[in-house]
Parts: C-alpha cells; structure tokens; sequence
C-alpha cells in the first residue's frame, strides 16, 4: 500500500549568499514569502490542527513520498529526517527522541540518506519508509518531519500524525483537580479579584485539538469570562495546566468553569467533522468583597442608631409631666 502527501506546505528561500532565519514554528501554510523558490509536500489524508494525518496500522511496513516542487532559478539540495514533538502547555515544540519507543523512530529515509538535489524549474520526490512495531495499540502517534535547503539553510518542520484506527481508539479530556478560584478560598470576604485555575489531562488515545475557554459564573448566573486560550495540542497523556489570564471580579458566590471546543478533521474539499465540545464545571464559592461588607455594616448600625434615636424620643414624650 502507498499513501501520497496531501497538504501543502511551502518555505520559500533568500537567495543570495546570506542564510535566513529558520522557520521553527509547526505549520502547514507558508512559512516565508521572502524569495521565488518554493517546497511544496502532499499527502492524501486528513489534517487536525497543525497536524498532516496518515493512516496506518500495527506491525505495518509502508512508504509515503514527499514530493518537491522546485519554482526558482536555482538548485535546491533538500535533506529530511523525523523528530520527536511535544506539547507542554498545549503548544507544539520538537525536541529529540527520549525513548527508542518513540514514533520519530518508525519513520526513516527509504532510500540513500544523502540529500536530494531539484533543479530549477523541476520537481522531484523523496520517499519515506514507516514501520510501526507490533506491539502498538490503536490512538494517533504524532512526530515531525525536519526538511532542510542544505544550500540556503532554511528549515521546514511539519507535524505527522500516524493513526492506527480502531475499536480502542477513544478521545477524553478529564479534570484531574478541581476548579478553584485562586485567593478566595483563604478569606472569602475580602478578595475583590480573583483567577480561576485549572488542570486538564488527556487520557484518551487520541490527540487533541483546539480551544479552551476560562469562565466564572457569578452572582444571579451573570458568566465572565476571563481567557480564552486558543490553537491548543494536547498528546495523549499529557496534561494542561495554569490559570486565567485575565483576574475576574467576584460577587456574592461564584464558580469557575472550562469549556473545551476541540477542532474536528480537515479533508480535502469537505467540511470539518469530529468536533467536539466540553464543559467542566468547579465548587461554588462565596466572596464578598470588603467594601461590600463594610457598606452593609456601616447600613445595620446607620439603621440601628436611627431605631434607638426614635425609640427614646418615644419615650420621652411617653413619659407623664408632673403638676405643680
């Protein structure tokens, strides 16, 4: 079986004698528009998030091929090679593999690992082999792809996600701690501001996708909300964590809560589908603000001085004046 890349993704490169900067950030899009030369890799599965998506299946020995489009008056000398990514904080880095376990690790040139020269104006391929071990389990395993001009410099990550379909494929977002609004639960009459935290973990086998929204519910179900936190990854488990951006002002009671809208899968020429939502919802606490409890107290005795004034003047005039 063959499966061919189907989502775009183009560096384009300086020339001259000077090296640019390295394009770092995960993306399918353009990286650069700061020369006429253009990379372009397809593949024929959907996308999720930054992710290009490629079915597969365990103790599987297959290729993909890389294809490269070459639009500038120059040769391009292009080297490839798979990494490790991870997500701390819901957000995409490449790092070296830790474990010989790790999914950067199916993934190798099919043939000669030396770089693959296009000359300018043509378009050449460069295939890759993927193995995966036996021993997997049915989820998504992502990693990334590093394509590099040995010429110019200039590097290209794409995230690769391999997906081993199945019964046992399941998507769960959890909250491993409770919702709590910082600063409130020490002294609820006093804090006038306070921020929510939270903590989600993935303990699905799938990865994860989109945007978190950070709300408080206040007094009469009045909801603020304090950040919304978007583009997010979270791997299979791996755990997100933090606190709102924004401070949210707390009256009478108040409860925090998360809503998770995750993305769905990107095909070619068809909607998205497979998005989802979730809500979690924290304890309800009381916060009164000072300034509220001193206005109260400051009404009760104002009232209270009132009442004993007209009560002894009551009495004054109750009393009997005495004859002569």
């Amino acid at each position: 079986m063959r499966m061919r890349l189907v989502i775009a993704a183009v560096a384009l490169a300086l020339l001259g004698t000077g090296t640019p900067d390295q394009a770092t950030s995960p993306s399918t899009q353009t990286q650069q528009n700061s020369g006429p030369w253009s990379v372009q890799i397809v593949e024929s599965e959907a996308t999720l998030g930054p992710f290009v998506a490629v079915e597969t299946f365990s103790g599987v020995r297959d290729t993909i091929t890389v294809e490269v489009e070459n639009t500038s008056a120059n040769v391009i000398s292009l080297s490839i090679s798979s990494i490790a990514v991870s997500a701390p904080q819901g957000m995409l880095e490449y790092r070296e593999a830790d474990s010989r376990l790790d999914p950067s690790n199916w993934v190798s040139r099919a043939e000669a690992d030396g770089p693959v020269e296009v000359q300018a104006g043509a378009s050449g391929s460069i295939p890759l082999a993927i193995s995966v071990p036996n021993t997997s389990h049915d989820g998504d395993y992502p990693l990334g792809l590093v394509v590099t001009d040995d010429i110019s410099g200039r590097t290209l990550h794409l995230p690769l996600l391999l997906r081993i379909p199945g019964d046992d494929r399941n998507t769960q977002l959890e909250a491993t701690t409770t919702l709590s609004l910082d600063g409130v639960s020490t002294w609820p009459l006093t804090p006038i501001r306070s921020e929510s935290r939270y903590e989600l973990r993935n303990t699905g086998t799938t990865v994860v996708t989109g945007a978190l929204e950070i709300d408080v519910t206040t007094l009469f179900s009045h909801s603020s909300q304090a950040a919304v936190l978007e583009d997010l990854v979270v791997l299979p488990g791996d755990t997100l964590s933090g606190s709102s951006r924004d401070a949210v002002q707390v009256i009478g009671v108040a409860a925090p809560s998360l809503r998770f809208v995750a993305g769905g899968w990107e095909t070619t020429g068809q909607d998205p589908a497979g998005g989802w939502e979730q809500r979690f919802v924290g304890d309800t606490t009381p916060a009164i603000p000072l300034l509220a409890l001193v206005t109260l107290a400051i009404v009760v005795l104002g009232a209270g001085a009132v009442w004993t004034f007209i009560k002894r003047r009551a009495n004054h005039h109750a009393q009997p004046t005495s004859g002569a």
